[in-house]
């Protein structure tokens, strides 16, 4: 079985819930960050799930090296933040990328202690090879959500296959147009389908924290809910209300941002 949360809390989203929202129609948001303040702002706002980023290999290197406790340090960081705003936001992380040369127990391993830290789902990169190290998380009691950035060149059909092969229950889709995601996100009923870069919603929104607050170059037009907004609270508020409106993907297929 999966460890539990750090802490109690009744009114936590499960992935039943989440699932139920999708069936309802209801259009999720989910956000992306390493800062456990912000993620706890998203979380007060309403997101319903956050996405934790792994630092970079090197770093977890250098980390693991060290004996820092590293990742872990930053789900349950985050993992608290939730706890203090009262917040049911179910929480993705995402598996170190030095997992994946590493035996499938390695990820295994890594995935347990996310989980105990306070995690309730790793995400793994897809790729050919992923497919026995989610099928071992999943044996094992870990849920799993597949970080789709590239399809491989495989048919959108093959590739839903092979998710629903690897027993994930939660997909994200980088970079893949309005029209794939969609197609993809009506061939997994039973999974919960994010969508980053197009403008086709699927069941939520993942976008990063620091984008939406024009910290970085990668859409800078979302960087105007910061301008139009008081303050860093306002901005992100203003973000999630419209992600769960379905306003944010109207934008996004208009070009609103660009």
């Amino acid at each position: 079985m999966a460890a539990p949360r750090p802490y109690d809390d009744a009114r936590h989203l499960d992935l039943a819930g989440l699932l139920q929202m999708k069936a309802a129609g209801s259009v999720l948001c989910a956000v992306s960050t390493r800062d456990s303040a912000m993620a706890g702002l998203a979380a007060k706002a309403g997101a319903e799930c956050l996405f934790i980023c792994a630092e970079p290999a090197d770093v977890l290197d250098r980390w693991e090296d060290s004996g820092s406790p590293g990742l872990e340090y930053t789900v349950r960081n985050v993992a608290c933040a939730l706890q203090n705003f009262s917040s049911p936001a179910w929480m993705i992380c995402e598996l170190p990328g030095h997992c994946y040369d590493r035996p499938p127990q390695a990820g295994l391993s890594q995935a347990l202690r996310l989980l105990k830290a306070g995690a309730d789902m790793v995400s793994v990169k897809w790729e050919p090879g992923c497919v026995e190290t989610c099928q071992l998380l999943v044996e094992r009691g870990v849920p799993v959500c597949l970080y789709v950035a590239d399809s491989q060149g495989a048919s959108l059909a093959a590739l839903a296959a092979d998710i629903r092969e690897t027993g994930a229950t939660c997909v994200v889709m980088d970079e893949l147009s309005a029209e794939s995601s969609h197609s993809l996100a009506l061939k997994l009923p039973d999974c919960l389908c994010l969508a980053t870069h197009s403008g086709w919603p699927a069941d939520g929104q993942l976008r990063s924290l620091e984008n939406i607050l024009g910290l970085t170059r990668t859409d800078p037009g979302l960087g105007q809910y910061l301008s139009v907004n008081q303050g860093i609270s306002a901005a992100i508020a203003h973000y999630v209300c419209d992600a769960k409106s379905g306003l944010l993907a109207r934008n996004l297929l208009q070009g609103c941002y660009q």
